[in-house]
């Protein structure tokens, strides 16, 4: 009965840990493009050099109307996607949660909200 008991337990702990605990976010939220994009923008693309004011032959990402306009190469990017360069370069990939904000706000209209 302990070795049942001992194996239902280290199974519940495995299945209910979870790397992102918000990968399950749902595309029927509303996405905040201030609260939600636009920070994540500015901490993995408009850094020095890159997709900021100093960016040579690039994109600047600097309010909505700049993101927005390049939103689908974003997430073509951002998601690894063949025919695009990985972004962010030098850094690892985004987390799925991440990565999942950014489509879910493109998908949904790319709201300035």
């Amino acid at each position: 009965m302990k070795i049942i008991l001992s194996i239902f337990c280290v199974s519940l702990l495995m299945f209910s840990c979870k790397k992102d605990k918000t990968s399950a976010f749902s595309c029927t939220d509303e996405i905040s493009f201030s609260q939600q994009v636009e920070p994540l923008i500015n901490m993995n693309c408009s850094i020095s050099g890159c997709h900021d004011v100093t960016a040579e032959g690039g994109y600047e990402f600097k309010d909505h109307a700049t993101i927005s306009a390049a939103a689908d190469k974003i997430v073509s990017a951002i998601q690894h996607q063949s025919g695009t360069t990985p972004m962010p370069i030098g850094s690892d990939k985004l987390s799925d949660s991440a990565i999942r904000i950014v489509v879910c706000w493109n998908s949904g209209g790319k709201l300035d909200n």
